[in-house]
């Protein structure tokens, strides 16, 4: 069991809208003896130790690992996942697969207690053949794009060689520097549909998964566990919540309109949306919250509505 105070902690992926928010949260922690935070860009917090980590270097690994022995880290926080389409497959490749692999070769070099890696619901791609609800346990269903898959594999390795690690799969983050499809899809004026449509958004906003890891950090959770806001809402009412006027699009030229959209810059949506825009994605929390005191301060609908807030905000600035 790790101690009850005292703790070291590395968050890798630190400058991330997760890593920003639990610096913040562990910073003022009496519990939290040394708090390292390893990026490439220094997320400039306070009373935090910063150090350059490039996890698709060769040598990450053995950096990695000489950083945690050097500090003592005995919890690390992987959140170097990003969840939107990668921009350049290959380096998307070699920070989830390899990244992943030098996470868990030098956390067990390093005699690593507690490791934590973010991962999101949307391993279950959005797809007519995932069941209502999908639990932990329910098998993965074809149709997934490449980075998805990439993804699954990572995660698979991490329950292979750390059975014992925790995997937190979040809900599309929602809140200010979220990133993933349904924050870019309801972030500007316009949010795109296809006629014919409306799946439930599940979501969760930013600040309540830095708190969700904040409670994972002392708690004694092994394997995966789904991370969500209370409720869904259908897309359509989702957003009218964010403040954004709907473009639909015909079922039978979905794709050929969103990349028209994409070139007027109407939309930032990739190629990869059109499933998520028509089919829903809907996880059971049960079992986190079960094992967890859940401190999950947003239900879904207060989620998509803090979208529309930023808005009102970024035009007044």
């Amino acid at each position: 069991m790790p101690p009850e105070s005292g703790r070291r902690i590395a968050i890798l992926g630190a400058r991330s809208a997760i890593g920003r928010r639990l610096l913040d949260r562990l910073s003022g922690s009496a519990a939290v003896e040394r708090l390292v935070a390893l990026d490439l860009v220094d997320p400039g917090a306070a009373e935090v130790a910063f150090v350059h980590l490039d996890l698709t270097h060769p040598g990450a690994g053995d950096r990695l690992a000489q950083i945690l022995e050097r500090e003592r880290i005995d919890a690390l926080v992987h959140l170097a996942r990003p969840d939107d389409p990668p921009a350049n497959a290959a380096y998307f490749r070699e920070l989830e697969l390899g990244g992943t692999a030098k996470v868990l070769g030098a956390s067990r070099r390093a005699g690593v207690r507690r490791l934590i890696l973010r991962s999101s619901t949307w391993l279950h791609w959005p797809s007519p053949n995932n069941p209502a609800v999908i639990r932990e346990q329910t098998p993965f269903a074809d149709g997934a794009p490449e980075y998805v898959r990439v993804k699954r594999d990572a995660d698979a390795r991490a329950l292979a060689e750390r059975p014992d690690a925790t995997i937190l799969r979040f809900a599309p983050l929602l809140g200010p520097e979220a990133g993933g499809l349904l924050a870019r899809a309801l972030r500007g004026p316009f949010s795109v549909a296809i006629a014919g449509f409306d799946p439930l958004v599940q979501c969760l906003h930013v600040d309540d998964a830095a708190a969700v890891i904040e409670g994972a950090l002392e708690a004694s959770l092994e394997g995966v566990y789904h991370v969500a806001a209370e409720g869904c809402v259908p897309y359509l009412a989702a957003c009218r919540l964010a403040g954004s006027v709907v473009l639909p699009l015909p079922q039978t030229a979905a794709l050929y309109g969103l990349r028209a959209l994409r070139a007027t810059g109407l939309s930032s949506l990739p190629d990869e949306a059109v499933d998520a825009l028509r089919f829903s994605t809907v996880v059971e929390t049960s079992r986190l919250r079960a094992a967890l005191d859940c401190p999950v301060r947003h239900d879904a609908r207060a989620a998509i509505t803090a979208v529309r807030e930023e808005k009102k905000d970024a035009r007044r600035a």
